[in-house]
């Protein structure tokens, strides 16, 4: 029986590691899996954790008020010491602080790290910040690198790793966004209208935190142009965010600011919008898989695949750039939808990481443990 650590700390963490989860616990012969929630967000991970009916071993409430990236990094790695060291391997994902930290404690405690989501890259240090900085550490020190395309395989084997490391797996996201779709539900709390074009809108990245009136500029300008269309704004939780949206676009008729949604309304709203416009970096995936029209608010983008293959656009920060790029893409009535594109594969990804995972074990000499 192996045991297998799974930190996590944010919803996007959650919603890609749930079918990870749920895969392994089917094999209870092979694994015994604990999970770790560092908390680094509390509400946002528990709303996503309790519709996957998945309760964690050991939740570490790292997270205080206006909390900076030094001093959560050391309540993380201090009190990751509760989950014990008697674990075969740990598994993390993406690019935030608490896969870092989780991948750097297994480093330290010789306990071999699994990269889920591996090689994203844009090559900034600065964007996105601090994700570039951290998934391009855990790259260092992580013993599996599961990488959801060629593009990212590339991307590490150029910073010298392994080839024999290295899977190509297709992304977890779209076994996630795959079975919640398959669920019948109505988005009795998400304003849409289906009598006109809904466009929506997420904005939260560390880095355009400066560049939110810019951003937002953008956006009343597409409110003031189409007072027809229906702009949804599911608004992020942080108040260098929150407040200064709320303030400038509640105004406007036809822009509907709303709380955090579930991961359920926001794969139904995707479905039925005809653009999104975001910085985050899940939507992106998700949009790519429904074949919705997407513009995402950066300079640059690690899913470098989705603008190579023209599913979404790199507009910038800046607030008429944005706007004319939005016009465009509204304006033209015949292309309200693309053609779903499988970038990151068709939702078999847990799978096949457990078969590598199983086939990793099953190579090591008994004799000579795990290094």
């Amino acid at each position: 029986m192996l045991n297998i650590l799974i930190i996590f700390g944010t919803r996007p963490e959650v919603i890609k590691l749930c079918p990870l989860i749920n895969v392994l616990r089917k094999h209870q012969d092979k694994y015994k899996v604990f999970l770790c929630n560092t908390e680094q967000q509390r509400e946002l991970s528990a709303q996503m954790l309790s519709f996957w009916n998945i309760n964690p071993n050991f939740s570490l409430n790292v997270m205080t008020k206006n909390q900076n990236l030094c001093s959560a990094q050391v309540k993380i790695m201090d009190k990751l010491s509760c989950c014990g060291v008697d674990f075969d391997a740990i598994i993390v994902q993406g690019d935030t602080l608490s896969a870092f930290c989780g991948a750097l404690w297994g480093y330290y405690n010789h306990i071999p790290v699994f990269h889920l989501e591996a090689g994203l890259r844009t090559h900034d240090l600065q964007q996105p910040f601090p994700e570039e900085a951290l998934r391009q550490m855990i790259a260092r020190i992580a013993t599996l690198h599961f990488a959801p395309t060629k593009t990212a395989k590339q991307n590490l084997l150029r910073e010298g790793i392994a080839a024999k490391k290295i899977y190509i797996t297709g992304n977890t996201v779209i076994d996630a966004a795959k079975s919640v779709l398959q669920k019948q539900i109505s988005l009795t709390d998400v304003p849409l209208k289906p009598q006109k074009k809904n466009i929506l809108v997420t904005i939260h990245r560390r880095e355009n935190h400066r560049h939110l009136s810019s951003i937002i500029h953008g956006i009343s300008l597409i409110a003031e142009k189409y007072t027809d269309i229906n702009i949804i704004i599911p608004i992020h939780p942080n108040p260098n965010v929150k407040d200064i949206v709320i303030n400038n676009l509640q105004k406007y008729g036809n822009v509907h600011i709303i709380p955090p949604l579930n991961y359920i309304d926001v794969l139904h709203l995707l479905k039925n919008c005809c653009l999104v416009l975001t910085d985050s970096g899940g939507i992106q995936e998700e949009a790519c898989y429904l074949g919705c029209q997407l513009l995402i608010l950066r300079e640059k983008t690690e899913r470098t695949e989705i603008v190579e293959n023209k599913v979404g656009q790199l507009v910038g920060v800046e607030g008429q750039k944005i706007f004319i790029c939005a016009s465009k893409k509204i304006d033209d009535s015949s292309r309200n939808a693309l053609n779903k594109k499988y970038l990151y594969g068709k939702g078999h990804a847990a799978e096949k990481i457990e078969k590598i995972i199983a086939q990793y074990f099953a190579r090591l000499p008994t004799e000579s443990g795990l290094q």
